[in-house]
């Protein structure tokens, strides 16, 4: 059994942040999705999800992102995913969700930022 994975998260000027760490694998999904949606749920200008302390990231976990974009853009609310690393990077890119997500390489503070001084396009 690997490390289970944990979410944290806050509220920046309308902007969820949560930071994602450990596996994201079906049990974990089942197990966050609850409240990372409702979290997600809260932002006003746009939602930030850090990704680089992901470990695994299984089809069911991309799945959860692809939910979670397909909940932000009904709500026009833009999502950006926070990507680092090649382990979280690269699945994103296999997978195609690159091309409908916004993901960037570099830091949170940055992508807050975008979406704090200007409206972001979801």
């Amino acid at each position: 059994m690997g490390q289970p994975c944990t979410v944290q998260a806050e509220r920046r000027d309308g902007v969820v942040v949560a930071w994602l760490a450990g596996e994201l694998d079906l049990p974990a999904v089942r197990l966050i999705w609850p409240d990372l949606r409702q979290t997600c749920r809260r932002a006003e200008r746009g939602v930030v999800l850090e990704l680089s302390g992901l470990r695994f990231l299984s089809s069911s976990g991309l799945g959860l992102l692809v939910q979670l974009a397909q909940d932000c853009a009904a709500r026009q609310v833009p999502l950006r995913l926070v990507a680092p690393r090649r382990e979280t990077l690269r699945p994103l890119q296999v997978t195609g969700l690159d091309q409908h997500v916004r993901i960037a390489t570099g830091d949170v503070e940055q992508v807050v930022a975008e979406l704090t001084t200007k409206r972001a396009q979801p």
